[in-house]
């Protein structure tokens, strides 16, 4: 080889033409040869004849020797970045551009063009053919009537270049990705049959169109047939009656000779990476004139081999934000895609996994237009992409799914379809799966944003409110009204800051109808995305309600269904295709990080899914749940428990989540089965949440739902339906059932004389406080019902005074100085049960007629100066003479010092009453009622039976009833009064306080 590179004859045409003809046929055959001709500097030395020839005249046998040196040294730079290196320092570039501006030949024309694309995939030979106008030279070589070589190689190029931003402005800006649809379509155009007359769909068979069914094919006999019983039965039905569309089969045809099939693979493969750019140029080059969809769609029939790349061409293009006016242009796509997708199993060679893929991202990201969502509700594809919604484990895809389905929401037909094929539990499956991987992300109360969510929030409602009545709301809720279990009352159960909702009776209704609803109330962001001039659906009224069809037992569907004489789908004869690879296929230009391709510009709506899938399906299924809230699948328990855990996690659970819940709980249908599940109590959790954050926005938003949710059911149980069905339950059911329905009303019946009918004359009291105190599973919910019993029949601890709850009093803290005698003074020692103390005797005979009486006459305690208390405790003694000097010096407010033993003060209210101490008597009293707690409520109520005391009676007996303590404590506290002295005492002051209350309004 070293010898024959020296011995290159320049001077004569036939020996250098012979010389390098066995040059490429003998020495460059494979990478080892390539490299070693590299070497021994073989590619400078061609180029050098090649520029001899290129300066000279054109002849016959000066081309055939550049035609040789271009396929040398398209074969060296094919995969070599030295030989590419080489010739680019022996300036072939500008050897050939000069050959593409004036050779005649398509061989030689069509080799240059090689050797461009071979050069182009390094970035710096790429740069420098860019910045010779590469562009316009390649742009020129794409004509209709250009040799197919010349073609291929041109198109070749142009993907090779495509990565660089420069290039691939100047390509489009000449318009030469419209002239490869143009050759695109003109290659696969079916001439021959162009004239010939196409063969007529049969004249007997018609089609029926209804809603949002797919079509389906039916003889015009057994349509005659179906309209005589349509007349017989008076039944009214809203199909179409079309005739099939003569369409013809034979337009595009796969060229069967190999220079027109590379083409075709070329053009396929170009398109490939130029679709991978989303760019309004793009856009319409490829869809401009619907050649290059009809070509693409022809391509990736279930036969085709150009199947999965045609498929991915399209599927860019659906992403393209740009192309989305185009998507609804082509009556096919839609319905091909889909075609594909659901016979994918029945297909020569089914779909594999990317294809299926393509398929899906092609049919999501169309359906942002109006018209191939008609296309897709009626192509039956919904079924296939539930079932892969169900399954995918792939987020990408899923995300993609959930766009779909979002683009639905305003399109009641495509909706009525989805809920048939089971979307409800899809989606409810779908948030099930991301919740688990979802941790708790709450809002503080000093969280910046919730000032701009508020102010949003107020607009939309003072908009909605012009309207309509709101909806049970948030009373006004604001960052500065901290969620305090102990205000305004502390007997409160966490809800004073919740209006009560006491509905009034009404005269029921069957459960096949729901309450009057209201507007929903809520931050529905939808109306900034998405403003239709028209719905989607095809037949609503002017009030936006989808007509309906009288009812019959006969059904035009079924007879179809059950009879043979269906239309059958055709398919296309099987065809072998020539698998053509390309050389390069898999070679791009390198080190253009920066490129448009990497930074292709998103849907927005698609970013903010993946962003946020769980608000996006919430919004989904409050939209379904406002006309479809009585669904079977919303009353599953395991959905409910889904949406319940969902509601725990999210940010704003006031939001859709709230309403989703509303409109699934006011449906007079869902009552019994919710009713059954004991679902009720679940919602009370709410109001409980296990990880109770401080200063929380959301948990304290969670524990008014709660509230909200149940008085949204009690308008539902306190109706006629609902009242029959707990009697019934009551009445009928097994002690199961009766357990738990009792137990379910306490928390659901706000209304005073219902309450009193259910728990005294149907016994449901005597069930409810059976269970209270037992080991029975439902002894937490029980003591929870009555909690929130209580607060509905308003029972609270007692006081005079309503703004003591608001007042917080100051701790007890002892003054060892005013215990201190002086030294001048008499003092009294009082012998104590845990020691002894003394107090200043003049003090205590002014506080008291009983203590001056005592220590001032002829009785022992005042001969001895000395007092025996042996039921009492030092720091009892300590808090009681502490009081009388706050008294002496008119300190004492309302509510004594706070002490947190309750034994302390029981034992100076004590005082205060054997000692007729009345100016203390009062803020004593009142500081038991703010310090009584689960700890220190039965010492109470046992002292007042003892000391007959009828206020701290009430005390007691209230907080057992209404104090905020959870289920489980309360249960104890049951139990631990049960075990007292006074049990029967207790248990019928509970019954008698409730049926009081029962029976006061």
């Amino acid at each position: 080889m070293e010898g024959l590179i020296k011995r290159l004859d320049l001077e004569n045409d036939k020996h250098l033409y012979n010389q390098l003809y066995k040059i490429r046929s003998e020495y460059i055959k494979n990478t080892e040869g390539i490299n070693k001709f590299t070497q021994l500097g073989g590619i400078t030395k061609i180029i050098e004849s090649l520029a001899a020839k290129v300066d000279n005249e054109a002849s016959e046998s000066g081309d055939k020797i550049i035609e040789v040196i271009l396929s040398i040294l398209g074969n060296c730079t094919c995969n070599s970045e030295e030989s590419a290196n080489q010739a680019f320092d022996a300036k072939i570039i500008e050897h050939v551009m000069t050959i593409l501006d004036n050779a005649n030949s398509p061989s030689i024309v069509s080799k240059a063009c090689r050797l461009i694309g071979n050069l182009a995939q390094f970035q710096k030979i790429a740069i420098e053919l860019q910045s010779r106008g590469i562009a316009l030279m390649i742009s020129n070589c794409l004509s209709e009537d250009a040799d197919l070589s010349v073609l291929t190689m041109a198109i070749r190029a142009i993907r090779l270049l495509w990565n660089s931003k420069r290039f691939r402005h100047e390509i489009l800006s000449f318009g030469s990705i419209y002239k490869i649809i143009v050759i695109f379509y003109k290659m696969l155009k079916n001439n021959n049959n162009a004239n010939e007359q196409q063969p007529e769909v049969d004249s007997e068979v018609v089609i029926l169109r209804r809603q949002h069914e797919p079509d389906r094919t039916i003889s015009k006999e057994k349509l005659q047939s179906l309209i005589e019983r349509m007349e017989k039965h008076e039944v009214e039905v809203s199909y179409e009656i079309t005739k099939p569309e003569r369409k013809s089969n034979v337009s595009f045809i796969m060229p069967s000779e190999k220079a027109n099939l590379e083409l075709v693979s070329g053009i396929i493969k170009c398109l490939l990476t130029i679709t991978a750019t989303s760019s309004a140029q793009v856009a319409k080059s490829v869809f401009a004139d619907g050649f290059g969809i009809s070509c693409l769609l022809f391509t990736s029939n279930e036969t085709s081999k150009f199947r999965a790349m045609s498929l991915k061409i399209i599927s860019n293009m659906s992403s393209n934000t740009f192309a989305q006016e185009y998507l609804g242009i082509n009556n096919d796509l839609v319905s091909d895609v889909s075609s594909l997708l659901l016979n994918s199993d029945n297909l020569e060679k089914p779909l594999d996994h990317s294809e299926k893929r393509f398929c899906i991202n092609i049919l999501c990201m169309s359906s942002e237009n109006a018209c191939n969502r008609g296309k897709l509700r009626r192509s039956g594809v919904f079924k296939s992409l539930l079932s892969v919604a169900n399954a995918t484990e792939c987020e990408k895809e899923l995300v993609l799914l959930i766009f779909m389905f979002f683009q639905f929401r305003f399109d009641q037909l495509g909706l009525d379809t989805l809920l048939e094929l089971g979307f409800i539990d899809v989606l409810i499956k779908i948030l099930a799966d991301l919740i688990k991987k979802k941790e708790v992300d709450h809002i503080k109360f000093d969280d910046p944003s919730l000032d701009e969510e508020r102010k949003e929030e107020q607009k939309q409602k003072q908009k909605k409110r012009s309207i309509v009545d709101p909806p049970v709301g948030f009373n006004n809720f604001s960052k500065y009204m901290r969620y305090d279990p102990g205000s305004p009352s502390s007997s409160s159960s966490g809800y004073a800051s919740v209006q009560q909702f006491s509905p009034s009776r009404c005269s029921g209704y069957s459960p096949f109808n729901s309450p009057a609803r209201s507007l929903q109330d809520c931050d529905d962001s939808d109306s900034d995305i998405y403003s239709p001039v028209c719905s989607d659906n095809d037949n609503d009224d002017d009030d936006g309600r989808e007509n309906t069809t009288k009812q019959s037992d006969f059904d035009i569907l079924t007879y179809i269904y059950e009879n043979a004489e269906i239309g059958a789908e055709t398919k296309e004869n099987d065809a072998e295709m020539l698998d053509i690879e390309d050389e390069a296929s898999n070679m791009t230009l390198k080190g253009d990080e920066n490129n448009e391709s990497s930074k292709r510009p998103e849907n927005e709506t698609l970013k903010e899914i993946e962003a946020d899938p769980i608000n996006h399906i919430l919004q989904l299924l409050w939209k379904v749940s406002i006309k479809n809230g009585d669904s079977p699948a919303f009353v599953r328990q395991s959905n409910l428990l889904v949406l319940l855990a969902t509601a725990k996690i999210v940010k704003r659970p006031h939001g859709k989540i709230f309403q989703i819940f509303e409109n699934i709980l006011m449906q007079t249908r869902n009552f019994v089965a919710i009713l059954k599940q004991s679902f009720v109590f679940k919602i009370y959790e709410l109001s409980r949440p296990s990880y109770d954050h401080k200063d929380c926005y959301s948990c304290s938003k969670m524990k008014i739902i709660s509230r909200e949710l149940l008085n949204v059911y009690t308008s539902v149980a306190e109706s006629g339906y609902g009242r029959g069905e707990i009697t019934n339950f009551l009445l009928t059911g097994d002690n199961e059932t009766k357990n738990k329905i009792a137990v379910s009303l306490t928390y659901i019946i706000s209304c005073h004389d219902i309450l009193n009918d259910f728990l005294f004359k149907y016994k449901a009291l005597d069930i409810v406080m059976d269970i209270s105190l037992s080991d029975n599973l439902l002894a937490t919910a029980a003591c929870d019902g009555l909690t929130i019993m209580a607060n509905n029949l308003r029972i609270k601890i007692p006081s005079d005074d309503e703004t003591l709850h608001k007042i917080i009093p100051d701790d007890f803290i002892v003054d060892e100085t005013i215990l201190t005698t002086k030294d001048d003074g008499d003092e009294i020692k009082f012998i104590l049960k845990d020691g002894e103390i003394s107090f200043d005797k003049e003090t205590l005979k002014r506080s008291s007629e009983v203590f001056n009486s005592m220590l001032s006459g002829a009785f022992r305690e005042s001969n001895s100066n000395e007092v025996k208390f042996p039921e009492y405790t030092v720091d009892g003694m300590k808090y009681f003479y502490q009081l009388i000097m706050l008294t002496n010096n008119k300190k004492l407010k309302s509510i004594a010092p706070k002490v947190n033993d309750i034994s302390v003060v029981l034992q100076a209210y004590e005082l205060s009453i054997l000692y007729i101490l009345t100016e203390i008597q009062k803020p004593l009293l009142n500081v038991i009622k703010i310090i009584i707690n689960e700890t220190s409520v039965q010492k109470v109520f046992e002292w007042s039976l003892l000391n007959v005391n009828q206020d701290l009676l009430i005390t007691a007996i209230c907080f057992y009833l209404c104090g905020n303590i959870d289920g489980k404590t309360k249960h104890k506290l049951f139990l631990e009064a049960m075990n007292s002295q006074y049990k029967n005492e207790w248990k019928q002051l509970i019954v008698d306080t409730i049926l009081m209350k029962c029976q006061s309004l």
